[in-house]
């Protein structure tokens, strides 16, 4: 499939909506479990989110170019928020 075509298509849009509906739940847990093994698999689906969202960055920087022209992956403030949140995660 194309890189272009999958980042653009409405599927990849609701599972990203989906993915971060998921990841606030999860942080939402994490704050009232006490269980040891419990925490130690929500860390690693946590981490596993985190590697999706990092694809996803990746992802559309590629297919829309990183900076030069004006409708580029930095250029979108929502993008950079985005990126910003990636990176901090």
């Amino acid at each position: 499939m194309n890189l272009l075509v999958m980042v653009m298509s409405p599927i990849f849009k609701l599972a990203y909506i989906v993915l971060v509906l998921a990841y606030s739940s999860c942080l939402a847990i994490e704050k009232n479990l006490e269980n040891k093994e419990g925490l130690d698999l929500l860390h690693y689906f946590l981490l596993a989110m985190n590697f999706c969202f990092l694809f996803d960055s990746i992802s559309k920087m590629i297919v829309m170019g990183l900076f030069r022209h004006k409708n580029s992956y930095l250029r979108d403030i929502f993008h950079v928020l985005d990126f910003f949140i990636v990176i901090v995660g």
